[in-house]
């Protein structure tokens, strides 16, 4: 007989039938069986050239949706693996442990200074309680492209930068565990994430809309 939990309602991992012993389940208390995938939710949203922006907000449009500057028409698992606004589907559950920030690679060095120096990440969970709250500069980017820069050579030299904020690592991210513990978002809870500059909006210079991507790191139980 499967043990039952009051809270949190996926602690208990049991082994399912049909599977190896070792591969690990999760039922919840109305008997859903779930399994762990260590998966990130992650969300695109577009910082349109040269117009004016104060704050982007994250996980608010899900798969087949537009983004809130238009730019993208309809998302795909390209830009957004979140198939409802603001929150997971049931059966599943998250266990988040932490969070990186993506700002697309190429864009000029002032644009990207622009975007990081002057702005605020807040996570917001359960419709308006700001769980974290940090400049933008402490959210790393994690893996990616490690820092490049090339001239071009002519006369009028110009300078083309990739960069990242924080080393190029897959361990390199925001922790949000406290002793171990991560926090547990069951589906139909809602959260989002919030990029502001309260210092005033920002307008980029480059030429070129600027893909943007929140993650959020974790372990998610799905449905199986």
């Amino acid at each position: 007989m499967d043990q039952q939990v009051a809270t949190p309602p996926v602690e208990v991992l049991v082994a399912a039938s049909g599977f190896d012993i070792q591969y690990p389940v999760a039922r919840t208390q109305r008997g859903d069986l779930l399994r762990p995938l260590k998966q990130p939710i992650y969300d695109t949203e577009i910082l349109k050239s040269a117009t004016s922006t104060s704050q982007i907000i994250y996980f608010a449009k899900p798969q087949g949706s537009a983004d809130a500057s238009g730019q993208i028409t309809s998302k795909t698992v390209a830009e957004t693996n979140l198939t409802q606004a603001g929150q997971i589907t049931v059966p599943n559950q998250y266990k988040l442990f932490g969070f990186t920030y993506e700002v697309q690679y190429g864009l000029n060095y002032s644009d990207y200074n622009l975007i990081y120096n002057t702005a605020a990440y807040e996570f917001i969970f359960g419709g308006t309680r700001t769980y974290l709250q940090v400049p933008l500069t402490r959210i790393p980017q994690g893996m990616g492209t490690e820092g490049f820069a090339a001239l071009d050579g002519n006369s009028t030299s110009t300078t083309t930068v990739a960069a990242h904020n924080g080393l190029g690592m897959v361990s390199n991210y925001y922790n949000f565990e406290y002793k171990k513990a991560t926090m547990h978002i069951q589906s139909a809870e809602n959260f989002q994430t919030k990029v502001s500059w309260y210092g005033g909006a920002i307008s980029t210079t480059g030429g070129s809309n600027i893909r943007t991507r929140a993650y959020l790191l974790g372990v998610m139980f799905s449905g199986m």
